[in-house]
């Protein structure tokens, strides 16, 4: 990367890849940034965690190639980010969470007690219902430095979130997994202790995402646009 420093009075047309340097004749002394880059993050975030979700075979944007299968994405709105086939994360909480998304108005209940939680959850056994309830997990992903939150709200992710809940407060490594029965081959996330070491994040910020994850609303309605993923199923789950 090429350095250009700027005179007083000087005009320059920065070409790509170069670095601008305000000298000390500016009266900058080099710094000319008031507000560090971590406010400039708590401004510019939104004020819900994405979510981790494997991308399935069964997922409308893989069907469409536009995202690769049996990858991680790290999805924000229509945003999907690819990670990788594997990630690590350190699991910090879990809370309930039943979601309703058969219509443009997605309903998700953290209540285990509110009789929305149960009939969402009665309503799930029904094929193509749209409905999931489980354990939702935030979490931290080191390689780029990022909380999110992970539903495993499937019958097949249901049956691996024990082995989440064992994690707690640990580090563990996510990956696809090949479930075969006798009518069936997909895939959904695995889940295993990581032996990777890696950074941990901010204990301030780390407590203050708790926080807010411990104490969402009981009841919420979201609309969202039609082509979202919205939840996350996998082909027979």
């Amino acid at each position: 990367m090429k350095i250009k420093s700027i005179k007083s009075k000087a005009r320059v047309s920065p070409h790509e890849g170069e670095l601008i340097v305000f000298g000390a004749d500016d009266g900058t002394d080099g710094a000319i940034q008031k507000y560090d880059a971590s406010l400039a993050k708590q401004l510019s975030g939104s004020a819900f965690l994405p979510r981790l979700q494997l991308m399935t075979g069964n997922s409308d944007k893989c069907k469409k190639n536009e995202f690769p299968i049996n990858k991680f994405a790290l999805i924000s709105g229509q945003k999907h980010t690819d990670i990788g086939a594997e990630v690590n994360v350190l699991c910090l909480v879990w809370r309930p969470k039943a979601i309703d998304t058969k219509s443009d108005e997605i309903i998700i209940c953290h209540d285990f007690e509110n009789p929305e939680f149960d009939r969402i959850k009665q309503d799930s056994k029904e094929k193509d219902s749209g409905c999931m309830y489980g354990q939702e997990f935030l979490v931290w992903i080191p390689s780029i430095e990022q909380f999110a939150t992970f539903f495993m709200g499937t019958p097949t992710s249901r049956r691996e979130a024990p082995s989440m809940l064992a994690l707690l407060q640990k580090a563990a490594t996510l990956k696809p997994e090949m479930i075969k029965t006798k009518k069936y081959t997909y895939f959904s996330p695995g889940v295993s202790m990581c032996s990777t070491k890696f950074q941990l994040p901010d204990k301030a910020e780390c407590l203050a995402q708790i926080k807010d994850f411990n104490n969402p609303k009981a009841v919420e309605v979201k609309r969202v646009e039609r082509d979202q993923d919205k939840a996350g199923t996998e082909a027979r789950g």
